[in-house]
């Protein structure tokens, strides 16, 4: 009998693994090496942190367990990226990077009513609504292109790498080079 989690989640491992299972005249003792040896490794590995169950049924459910936490964590992974300055990075500096403004263009003469601060605050949920509805940039709220590709997020973490560099000369005059660009 080979049967193996592969690719699916460990709750429906274990429920072909019964409906198999039922066909054999094997008991728990028999079929529990069985069935950990078709667990995905990673919940091998949890499992082994553990001690054994005394009931098939018992390992099964601490198989799905562990396998649930773990999709879990990795999906929390996923939604956790963050933008190459890092907190980390931030914090180990000496001082905080100075800002800088960004020179206004042509199209953006004046400040937009959403910058109150330099900090970011999150967007309320009729301000997504608003921008959504009228085609703007969800990070800036300009029209014309979208977060992903906005100018002003590419001109802010610029101007962090930049000043996370450790030669300040260096940093501070590409700054003024982006603030004063030459004609």
């Amino acid at each position: 009998m080979t049967l193996e989690q592969s690719g699916r989640p460990a709750f429906q491992y274990a429920a072909d693994f019964r409906r198999i299972m039922s066909d054999t005249k094997w008991n728990e003792d028999a079929l529990a090496p069985l069935f950990y040896h078709g667990l995905h490794d990673d919940v091998k590995d949890e499992l082994c942190k553990l001690d054994r169950p005394d009931s098939l049924t018992k390992y099964m459910e601490m198989a799905i367990k562990i396998d649930n936490r773990l999709f879990e964590r990795r999906q929390e992974k996923k939604r956790s990226y963050r933008p190459p300055v890092t907190q980390r990075q931030q914090s180990t500096q000496a001082q905080p990077p100075a800002p800088v403004a960004s020179p206004p263009s042509q199209a953006q003469a004046s400040p937009t009513p959403m910058e109150i601060s330099s900090v970011r605050q999150p967007l309320s949920i009729a301000e997504k609504e608003r921008r959504r509805k009228n085609g703007l940039c969800m990070y800036c709220g300009n029209p014309g292109h979208v977060a992903f590709s906005c100018p002003a997020k590419k001109t802010m973490s610029r101007i962090y790498a930049t000043n996370s560099n450790a030669d300040t000369e260096t940093s501070s005059s590409v700054c003024e080079q982006e603030n004063h660009p030459t004609q």
